[in-house]
């Protein structure tokens, strides 16, 4: 399957490329997304996250920097997603961080424990099998977007790209912690 992947571009056939890089692009679309939001509901309260941290058996103390790093690598990994869905590069990161996550959460559920994982904004909620589910399927798609990047595009983008992919990249940054802001703070409610 590679070898004619690579043998269709290769011979110049740019509509089947244009499908493969659609169909890379909607399959990162998703982790990258969820990491965005993950990473920037950590931001805005790190205490949680690095609580979640530790009960996940990671680290032994409860720090606010931990969970500020935690939510500057997933943030991070995301927007690489976004910048970059055809590079193997930018799988690589969110790929290792939700295939940890999935392990994380399947051993705390093997171990009967449940606690909230910090996930995803304010709302308290204990790890469970949709937790491991969410976290399972997010990194399926991310190793799919990963092996396929790396088998159809292992070169990096040309600059202008990543001029135009930071630009993007602050762009949804602002954009998501303005979404968890309000969400957070309910300005508008009665």
């Amino acid at each position: 399957m590679i070898q004619v992947v690579a043998a269709a571009l290769c011979a110049g056939q740019l509509a089947e490329g244009r499908a493969l890089q659609a169909e890379l692009v909607t399959a990162a679309s998703v982790p990258a997304i969820a990491l965005v939001f993950a990473g920037a509901s950590k931001l805005r309260s790190p205490m949680r996250a690095s609580v979640a941290v530790v009960r996940f058996g990671l680290v032994r103390h409860v720090r606010a920097t931990t969970g500020i790093v935690v939510g500057l690598v997933e943030m991070g990994g995301g927007l690489s997603l976004i910048a970059f869905p055809g590079s193997a590069w930018a799988c690589v990161v969110p790929t290792i961080l939700l295939g940890l996550f999935s392990f994380l959460t399947g051993r705390a559920l093997i171990r009967r424990q449940h606690f909230d994982c910090a996930c995803f904004g304010t709302r308290v909620a204990p790890i469970g099998r949709w937790t491991f589910l969410r976290a399972f399927a997010l990194f399926v798609l991310s190793a799919g977007a990963l092996i396929s990047a790396a088998t159809t595009h292992p070169a990096l983008p040309p600059a202008r790209s990543w001029v135009l992919a930071v630009a993007l990249s602050v762009l949804i940054a602002a954009a998501s912690s303005l979404v968890v802001a309000v969400l957070s703070t309910r300005p508008f409610a009665d």
